[in-house]
């Protein structure tokens, strides 16, 4: 597991009954693992200025990583986990902000979202309410320029206010892009906040045939010359400027269920597909269409079993990677499944 690894590199782990035993009270100890730990490394969460509360928070900011180096234009992704060690019956982190800089003067560039689903940190740490302590944050392409950037990752805590993690973030020289905040990648299905059937009876496809549900979109970069010319892509895909398209379940990259992955135009996976519509049903992509018809062949799909999807509340992470300038961009959408059979 990705979490054990890392926090193996740091540190092979101590005991946490003594770091949780040492500001956790009695009364919200009894899930308190015996034999794991937390590295002293991932407990620099600050508060900021003018807080006095003294830091009970562990956690580490896991992107962007230390040597990520951003194109301007691109989106840039913030996540990671943290705890507070004195919460009870959740991880204790109920906002999460990114600065560029200090909070109290610094320039706000994304909100984020707390309480994630982080199920390898509540196995790692033997903590049952750890369960959702991850969080992420979007920083907009358009705010995303060139230099050296300090950011800093806040998160707020009922009752104690908020602290903070500093990161440095490199972003290159712009490249003479027409359109530098490309990729665009959309999820057309499903929309935030729709309400999927999972039921067996309700996705049973003829044409497959079996049982199955479909996530699509479209990704491309306006940037992608005309099939024909000197620079003109032609591939699989045909000329849509972009040669990756990842989904996860639940999380980022690193931290949700991979959910599919097309690099250079081979589907990967089992019964799980992400592949542009045309490869398999000849029904092009009409609304990546209207950029062009060279896009009509951006469309995505991700076909899987109802049985993959359990019930409740889910979110979707698209990664679409440009051929053009190498910028990858994220779309993000939540939804609900629910099998009104059982």
């Amino acid at each position: 597991m990705r979490l054990r690894r890392v926090l193996a590199l740091a540190g092979t782990l101590a005991s946490a009954a003594a770091l949780l035993g040492s500001v956790v009270p009695a009364s919200a100890q009894q899930a308190a693992p015996a034999n794991s730990g937390v590295p002293s490394a991932f407990t620099a969460w600050r508060p900021v200025a003018g807080n006095p509360s003294p830091s009970t928070l562990v956690g580490p900011v896991e992107n962007p990583r230390p040597n990520f180096r951003a194109r301007p234009g691109g989106d840039v992704l913030v996540s990671g986990w943290v705890v507070d060690l004195t919460a009870q019956g959740w991880a204790g982190v109920d906002a999460v902000a990114v600065y560029q800089g200090p909070m109290a003067d610094g320039k706000k560039l994304a909100d984020g979202v707390p309480a994630l689903p982080r199920g390898d940190v509540r196995d790692a740490l033997g903590y049952p309410y750890f369960a959702n302590s991850g969080f992420s944050a979007r920083i907009p392409g358009s705010a995303v320029k060139e230099g050296t950037w300090d950011l800093t990752v806040n998160v707020h805590t009922a009752g104690k206010g908020w602290f903070f993690k500093s990161v440095t973030l490199n972003v290159l020289a712009p490249l003479n892009a027409e359109f530098p905040n490309d990729p665009i990648v959309v999820i057309s299905s499903p929309q935030r906040f729709d309400t999927l059937n999972t039921s067996m009876k309700a996705n049973y496809d003829t044409s497959y045939p079996g049982y199955r549900i479909q996530f699509q979109g479209y990704a491309l970069d306006r940037n992608a010359p005309v099939p024909g010319g000197n620079r003109g892509i032609t591939t699989k895909y045909g000329a849509t400027g972009v040669d990756r398209i990842q989904a996860y379940l639940d999380g980022p990259r690193g931290v949700g269920k991979p959910f599919g992955n097309v690099s250079t135009g081979e589907a990967v996976g089992s019964y799980k597909t992400v592949s542009r519509d045309a490869l398999n049903t000849g029904n092009f992509s009409t609304f990546a269409e209207g950029f062009g018809t060279q896009y009509k062949l951006a469309g995505w799909k991700i076909s899987f079993s109802p049985t993959d999807l359990t019930e409740g509340n889910h979110t979707l992470y698209v990664y679409a990677r440009s051929a053009i300038t190498g910028n990858e961009n994220v779309a993000i959408s939540e939804f609900n499944a629910n099998d009104p059979t059982n």
